[in-house]
């Protein structure tokens, strides 16, 4: 990638740069109901000793989530340098890279576990980025990925008041 920080690139800078750290709780009756799930398939996935990697980790939930579950590798994919640094402490490697065009830094069959949490909705050209983590991950390990439901409750609530669903809104 080139040194120059891209429109995007700022965008997710300007979203998590103002935020301060999270300690997060990962009590299931508390979790919502798609965190709940995604806590419960990794867990049935025994993350001992396994190497996982969060592409577009955020703020490092399902990193901290990962480590605290003994996970032995941690790595995280971003294209924001303010990601990267955050979940830095949390991580063996990162790498930073335009997930519509670079390659994954990392050898074929790796991962035991690939994690892709409300990222696919923000790729225009999905083909790399989908090609590449199947490069990454496993044989019979676990690719696990999410969207945004951008027609949920809440979503059509903030329409009707005007406002655009989070998936979409840049507050």
């Amino acid at each position: 990638m080139a040194d120059k920080k891209t429109a995007v690139e700022a965008q997710f800078d300007g979203m998590i740069g103002d935020k301060p750290p999270i300690d997060y709780n990962f009590d299931l009756a508390t979790m919502g109901r798609k965190d709940q799930r995604i806590a419960k398939r990794l867990l049935a996935e025994d993350l001992a000793g396994k190497r996982c990697l969060d592409i577009g980790p955020g703020p490092g939930r399902w990193l901290t989530f990962m480590k605290r579950n003994s996970a032995s590798y941690l790595a995280g994919i971003d294209i924001s340098s303010e990601v990267l640094s955050r979940c830095a402490a949390l991580c063996d490697r990162t790498q930073k890279a335009d997930l519509e065009i670079d390659r994954f830094d990392f050898e074929s069959d790796f991962f035991h576990v690939v994690l892709s949490i409300e990222v696919l909705e923000h790729i225009r050209e999905p083909e790399t980025y989908l090609s590449e983590i199947l490069r990454v991950a496993r044989d019979g390990g676990l690719v696990l990925m999410s969207i945004p439901n951008i027609v949920s409750l809440i979503s059509r609530v903030r329409l009707l008041v005007g406002l655009l669903p989070p998936v979409i809104a840049s507050d």
